[in-house]
């Protein structure tokens, strides 16, 4: 909501004047603010049932819309059999991640796609549906799967001549001929 992302709304039209954190953050922390749990090393215990939550990671980029599941959390991990959202497409999550204080250790996830959206260099906007299993630490260190893409564009010029192929590999010896333009490409 605008009173979450929009700066310049919220100082229009807020009784704050500015904008303002969710609920759920707030309410997070809590216990920390009243000294009822150790802010370097916290113990996390219990479930989380989520149900339509959404998460705006930063102005203007796509929300994780429609977040549900439930997370089992014990002492150093947390646990999901069920989680899923919508973020450019469908995805549901299974896995674990351990903890060590507030920091991921280690994570195993085993994701499924369905219809996700990507762009995954400038040019190329692509559709995927498939599984991976998703290994690391503090960073995924391993993606392993399959994935099919269901349709591809690429509307950027494209140079296919030899010497635009093989222009760079031979001293610079010239560049060759300007691309045309072509139509957009669907790859079905």
């Amino acid at each position: 909501q605008w009173i979450h992302v929009d700066p310049e709304r919220a100082a229009r039209e807020s009784p704050w004047k500015a904008t303002i954190a969710h609920g759920y953050l707030t309410l997070s922390l809590y216990p920390m603010r009243r000294g009822l749990v150790d802010g370097e090393r916290p113990v996390f215990e219990g479930r989380v049932d989520l149900d339509g939550l959404e998460l705006v990671t930063s102005p203007g980029a796509a929300p994780v819309e429609g977040i549900s599941g439930t997370l089992q959390l014990t002492p150093g991990r947390i646990t999901t059999d069920d989680l899923r959202l919508r973020w450019n497409g469908n995805v549901a999550v299974a896995g674990a991640m351990t903890l060590d204080g507030l920091a991921v250790s280690g994570l195993r996830l085993n994701v499924h796609l369905d219809d996700v959206r990507s762009e995954p260099f400038p040019g190329l906007r692509t559709t995927v549906t498939g599984d991976l299993v998703l290994l690391g630490d503090g960073d995924v260190r391993s993606a392993r799967g399959e994935l099919r893409m269901v349709r591809g564009i690429y509307d950027e010029d494209l140079d296919l001549s030899i010497q635009g192929l093989l222009g760079s590999r031979r001293g610079g010896a010239g560049t060759g001929p300007e691309p045309t333009r072509f139509d957009d490409v669907a790859l079905e």
